[in-house]
């Protein structure tokens, strides 16, 4: 089943604003020691974006936390 453009476009802007309401609640903005110039502003974003993108059914291929349901029609890319 391919997403639709309206679908895409509201997930779109739901991670984004999911991203921002993550980024405003945090204290921490120091490295996250998992790996070399990861910062944990990184992961609390990519974790807010994915869970938005992966339950509108797209694909995400992540920096932070690599490839989730890939296969996808679409994938969506985080850096």
């Amino acid at each position: 089943m391919t997403i639709s453009d309206t679908v895409l476009l509201g997930a779109l802007h739901d991670a984004a604003s999911a991203v921002r309401s993550a980024l405003d609640g945090l204290t921490d903005w120091g490295t996250a020691g998992t790996r070399a110039g990861q910062y944990k502003s990184d992961l609390v974003a990519d974790e807010a974006a994915v869970a938005i993108l992966v339950a509108a059914g797209t694909g995400v291929l992540s920096e932070e936390s690599g490839a989730h349901d890939p296969g996808r029609d679409v994938v969506v890319v985080l850096d």
